[in-house]
């Protein structure tokens, strides 16, 4: 469903904007394998800072998505979000896809130092579905805010960290 969903206040596709996250992956993969979420080799990363992204012209949008609790007027929005009504209900949820830009940097955005309790909680209900056996479909990035970007991210001289 989300892939067919546009973003609010971006009006691209879910699936057509760049999607980065606000806390350092060192914290999704320690709390995988606290929880007893088997977790892959060493993974690098890019360490985009939200200024940069601000003066580079090819990245057109920004919207931050903080990952509000789903209240069922939150999951209408994301049906009536669908590419498939195009736009007859108008566009939902624009209050939880604040426009990041300067003035949001300045004021309002933050990275996170650890994970929401949203997220912690559902890291460890995927962690008791492995220890019975079963495979859960992680999703790495539930309960985590991210920075969707409409446009390209230039990696030229962007530092990349290494995660284990």
């Amino acid at each position: 469903m989300l892939t067919n969903n546009i973003v609010p206040n971006l009006g691209c596709l879910w699936n057509g904007a760049v999607q980065t996250s606000t806390i350092h992956p060192q914290a999704i993969v320690d709390a995988k394998r606290r929880h007893g979420i088997p977790v892959g080799e060493i993974t690098e990363y890019f360490v985009i800072p939200v200024q940069r992204l601000l003066n580079d012209p090819d990245v057109k949008k920004m919207a931050h998505w903080n990952f509000p609790a789903m209240t069922p007027v939150r999951k209408l929005g994301f049906l009536f979000n669908m590419q498939q009504f195009g736009g007859f209900f108008g566009t939902w949820n624009v209050d939880d896809w604040p426009v990041l830009d300067q003035h949001y940097l300045d004021t309002t955005f933050e990275n996170l130092s650890e994970l929401t309790p949203f997220a912690e909680e559902s890291y460890k209900e995927w962690g008791e579905s492995y220890a019975r056996g079963e495979t859960p479909q992680v999703l790495t990035y539930q309960g985590l805010p991210h920075v969707f970007v409409l446009g390209e991210i230039n990696i030229d001289g962007l530092d990349v960290i290494k995660v284990q």
